[in-house]
């Protein structure tokens, strides 16, 4: 309700449950569950939802983690790069009074996010961010390059002064020639940067983009990607050079704070985890720092439901 699109969210759910509910009793998971059995999970059930797949993912590495006394991440035998993060704020007002209102409440933040659209983009006070990091989350609204340039010439004013990152404002699979301006745009502006988000789900998707433009940087969910396993993969494969973003659905601390781990592989990320600041349900949130998101518990996902309102979970 509070997202305005119950409908879709519940014949997802729907859908999601169904799957996972097929997994009860299901042969595959007769043998004792080992990192193995999680990599060869990703495989088998590819067809799956990315949504159950995280579901079953996340399962997997807290209690495989848990077995081993550590953090989820820790599974990955990956090198902590004691990672320079930056939470940043989210809004996604459409009236000037209420735009203002949530900018000035941000102003504490190092980086802030704007939910982008014809209606709003107008409306961002310009006057309070000169010295902020930006988000501008375009959500592949264009098709043309000269149509999204016209909004940004228009609206951002000393565009070449302030620090921007375009969040996916073209979806990659549009024509070439589109994309080519767009990265065009980004080499001649120093402090203006892009992030894939929709377009990039998969290791294939991201390496795909990754060969084309270089500089590129993704926006990684675990509940588009299927989990903590393939989230690492992808990471993997991307050069210091790539901006990254973690990101989220509208969920749960549970997800939050497999992402949140994610960012000890990382040198410099930003954390747009912030879905379960709006629901005010979790009762053991990973703490908000300037920093990014940090989980309480050093060991498994490092979140633990509330048990007292778990059906209020379900029903959300």
């Amino acid at each position: 309700e509070r997202c305005g699109t119950g409908v879709l969210y519940s014949k997802e759910s729907e859908r999601i449950l169904k799957e996972l509910m097929s997994l009860k009793n299901n042969p595959f998971f007769s043998e004792d569950i080992s990192f193995e059995i999680l990599r060869q999970f990703h495989k088998q059930f590819s067809h799956f939802s990315s949504e159950a797949r995280c579901a079953v993912d996340l399962a997997m590495c807290d209690f495989l983690s848990k077995k081993g006394q550590m953090l989820a991440i820790g599974l990955f035998e990956v090198i902590n790069k004691g990672s320079d993060s930056t939470f940043s704020f989210s809004i996604g007002a459409v009236d000037a009074g209420s735009m203002r209102k949530q900018t000035e409440k941000a102003l504490e933040w190092n980086i802030i996010k704007y939910k982008i659209s014809n209606e709003n983009i107008h409306l961002i006070p310009w006057d309070l961010l000169d010295n902020k990091t930006l988000i501008l989350d375009f959500d592949g609204a264009y098709t043309k390059f000269e149509m999204f340039y016209g909004e940004i010439i228009e609206n951002v004013p000393n565009l070449s002064q302030r620090r921007i990152i375009l969040a996916e404002p073209f979806h990659f699979g549009i024509n070439n020639k589109e994309l080519d301006k767009l990265f065009d745009l980004v080499k001649s502006e120093k402090n203006l940067h892009v992030i894939f988000d929709d377009s990039a789900l998969t290791i294939e998707d991201v390496l795909k983009i990754h060969k084309r433009f270089p500089l590129s940087g993704f926006n990684i969910k675990l509940q588009k990607m299927g989990g903590l396993y393939p989230a690492v993969e992808i990471i993997k494969n991307l050069g210091e050079d790539n901006k990254v973003m973690f990101g989220c659905l509208y969920e749960t601390s549970l997800s939050i704070a497999a992402a949140a781990q994610l960012k000890y592989m990382l040198r410099e990320s930003i954390d747009d985890l912030d879905a379960d600041l709006y629901t005010g349900i979790d009762s053991d949130s990973p703490i908000v720092t300037p920093r990014g998101r940090f989980v309480k518990n050093q060991i498994g996902i490092g979140y633990e439901p509330n048990i007292n309102n778990l059906e209020e979970i379900k029903n959300l």
